[in-house]
């Protein structure tokens, strides 16, 4: 139905072939009819990305926030808010600077599912991160150190808890949470109206003008 948006689609086809590959396990089903099948298409949005000079503004915003490292990524490595959201501390290589992306993390109605990212089911991907990005990710480690009053220091890359926690806890952020602030901010700020995708967008711009 292209009156539904394409995130709309997505996510209703994600539930339903879920909930029937559960049937199949369940052995109320056969088979899983909804394999193979093509995806319907939505309604595409269209998105504007911020311009570099917005996204300065909005960062230089963003730093007092618990959440700035979560913003940093999402604008320096081009990864979606959902696979941010699953990150954990293994998934980064400090020494070779790298970031591994694997699934993706997203509320459907009253659940947060958490599923393998990529799409076509292709696997892992690697990022390289650059050294700005890298320390305000350690400096983001050690303040939810101090937050959980965690007294023995763990070494990066030991610590399998996520990488973006609720506050004063190792649960995963709610994946709402991250874009309540951004919206806060912008509208504080001035600047239009848009998603979080948007940031990512300027990435992907970005690194086609590079």
């Amino acid at each position: 139905n292209k009156d539904l948006s394409e995130s709309t689609v997505r996510l209703t086809s994600i539930v339903l072939a879920q909930g029937l590959e559960r049937a199949v396990k369940d052995n109320l089903l056969a088979i899983n009819p909804a394999k193979g099948i093509e995806r319907p298409k939505g309604r595409k949005k269209i998105v504007t990305p911020y311009t570099s000079s917005e996204l300065k503004e909005l960062l230089k915003a963003l730093e007092k926030y618990r959440l700035f490292a979560f913003f940093r990524l999402l604008a320096y490595s081009g990864a979606r808010r959902g696979e941010i959201l699953a990150l954990r501390w293994t998934d980064i290589d400090f020494e070779k600077g790298t970031l591994s992306i694997s699934k993706n993390r997203t509320r459907i109605g009253s659940k947060v599912i958490e599923q393998d990212s990529t799409k076509g089911g292709d696997g892992k991907r690697t990022i390289q991160l650059d050294s700005e990005t890298l320390l305000i990710i350690k400096d983001h480690r050690e303040k939810q150190k101090v937050e959980r009053g965690e007294e023995n220091i763990v070494r990066f890359g030991q610590d399998s808890g996520y990488i973006f926690t609720q506050e004063g806890s190792e649960l995963p952020l709610e994946p709402s949470v991250p874009y309540q602030l951004f919206k806060r901010v912008t509208k504080r700020l001035g600047l239009r109206s848009e998603s979080l995708h948007s940031i990512r967008h300027l990435h992907a711009t970005e690194l086609l003008n590079s």
